[in-house]
């Protein structure tokens, strides 16, 4: 509200950003939607790019969180475009683990690692800290900490499987 108050675009965005989480903190994902589908349209008028691909990338990831797997899948996969083409690696690493993550829902978990890995690999690289990360980085977890909770998630799950098939092949 107070960044509408001063109709600057570079404040409003980011004001967006904020309400849209505080919706998500709240688990009121209609709102958080509703949010971050202004900050997209509010990113893209205003020619900021890498928070358009951010917005497309938690309207992803508020997709998954309310059920809509095909919805998230391609939003996600929108984000990632946008952002590399936005030359934004922090949220094309992002938008990585939020694909990674709808993919793995889906049994596509040969796909999901590939996309976990490349973000260990970009979180391992030396790279300038972008100032617009900061905003970003305050509102998502960090993308390599997040691949690596996945990676281990994913491991989980295969030991489980492997466990459950042969306890099915030994039993009479």
């Amino acid at each position: 509200r107070h960044a509408a108050a001063i109709d600057f675009d570079a404040f409003k965005v980011p004001a967006l950003f904020l309400e849209a989480w505080l919706a998500e903190l709240r688990d009121d994902r209609e709102t958080a939607a509703d949010t971050y589908r202004s900050a997209l349209e509010l990113a893209r008028r205003a020619g900021f790019a890498d928070h358009a691909a951010f917005a497309l990338a938690r309207l992803g990831a508020n997709a998954f969180a309310s059920g809509d797997v095909r919805r998230a899948d391609e939003l996600e996969r929108r984000a990632l475009a946008a952002a590399e083409e936005a030359r934004s690696p922090w949220v094309a690493a992002h938008a990585r683990v939020e694909l990674g993550r709808v993919l793995a829902a889906v049994g596509e978990l040969d796909a999901a690692e590939r996309l976990y890995r490349q973000v260990l690999a970009w979180g391992e690289m030396p790279r300038p800290r972008e100032a617009r990360e900061s905003l970003f980085a305050a509102l998502a977890d960090d993308p390599a900490a997040a691949a690596a909770a996945a990676l281990s998630e994913l491991a989980q799950t295969a030991r489980t499987s492997a466990s459950g098939r042969a306890s099915t092949r030994r039993s009479p």
